[in-house]
């Protein structure tokens, strides 16, 4: 059974969608990317051809046509509860 995402959850992947908007990728692809950072990358569609080349150039390798952003840091222990 899937639960509801928590505020912080939601708060967080809002938080990362900015990341890649302030990157320059349009919201669909933003959206993907959080997701991803927070589900998987292999769980997302790919980057539109618009953003493919912005991907290209982000700095970590992600599963199949993603890179990303360096998520280090960014609160993921609190959401773990650690």
């Amino acid at each position: 059974m899937h639960t509801a995402e928590t505020h912080r959850q939601a708060s967080t992947w809002q938080n990362v969608k900015n990341k890649y908007l302030d990157r320059g990728l349009c919201h669909a692809c933003a959206g993907q990317a959080a997701w991803g950072h927070q589900n998987g990358f292999s769980s997302i569609h790919e980057p539109c051809l618009a953003c493919q080349p912005v991907v290209d150039n982000l700095p970590v390798d992600k599963k199949g046509p993603w890179r990303g952003i360096d998520a280090s840091g960014w609160g993921r222990k609190a959401e773990k509860g650690e």
